[in-house]
């Protein structure tokens, strides 16, 4: 397993699977839960903020999807929909941000 706080250090360019770490483990939840094959609102609600954040920071909605075990059209919807929600919602809009600028400091 990957350490999610080496992403933090200076001049180390974060990975998917660095950053994928990271968000299961600010999240509270595990790999295997998030990649399970479920429709199940709680499930899918992380899988649509964890595929939101990655592809904000750059990486591709097909890698997104060979992590998160979905299609890549998938994930492009996911993207849609948190965007829809934060435009909506002011305050899921400050929570999206502010997981998206936590880091971890030792």
């Amino acid at each position: 397993m990957i350490d999610a706080a080496a992403y933090i250090l200076p001049g180390i360019v974060p990975t998917l699977e660095s950053e994928l770490v990271f968000l299961c483990d600010r999240l509270g939840v595990t790999m295997d839960w998030i990649t399970r094959r479920t429709n199940k609102r709680e499930v899918v609600d992380v899988r649509k903020l964890i595929a939101y954040i990655l592809m904000s920071k750059g990486f591709a909605s097909v890698d997104i999807a060979r992590k998160l075990n979905v299609d890549h059209a998938t994930v492009l919807y996911y993207n849609k929909k948190v965007q829809e929600r934060m435009d909506i919602y002011r305050y899921y809009r400050e929570q999206v941000m502010e997981l998206m600028e936590t880091k971890k400091v030792k």
